[in-house]
């Protein structure tokens, strides 16, 4: 599949799962949406997409978030609710744009205290974990 900058916007789920897979070069991508799609790791891919603002992963099977998220510098929303997670990286707190963290409905049971470095963290949600 060869992919340009007219049609990485349009992205999402499996297509985009494919296009990651396949190490097609997605420089636009700035929202990758891979909700549902019943993965139990990050895919490597992501970390491809360095200017990437908005990613969710919400309901998958997540047991861990990856240390080297801190790569993804200009994410301002990280949806990884929904998922098995225990723990957050220590590193989260390197997301210095992050504006929205959805952390809802996994298994906290606490938090790093590098969140506290997100200043313009605006939406911070931890319902129905641990925490």
């Amino acid at each position: 599949m060869a992919l340009n900058h007219q049609h990485t916007q349009a992205l999402n789920g499996r297509s985009l799962l494919n296009a990651l897979s396949t190490n097609d070069i997605l420089p636009t991508l700035r929202h990758a949406n891979l909700d549902s799609c019943g993965l139990t790791a990050f895919p490597d891919g992501i970390f491809k997409l360095p200017d990437l603002t908005t990613l969710s992963l919400f309901d998958n099977l997540l047991t861990e978030v990856p240390a080297n998220i801190s790569q993804l510098r200009h994410l301002q929303t990280l949806n990884l609710s929904q998922n098995q997670l225990t723990a957050v990286p220590y590193r989260i707190g390197e997301l210095i744009q992050l504006e929205m963290l959805d952390l809802g409905h996994n298994h906290l049971e606490s938090l790093p205290e590098s969140i506290g470095r997100l200043t313009d963290l605006a939406f911070l949600y931890v319902s129905d974990s641990n925490c």
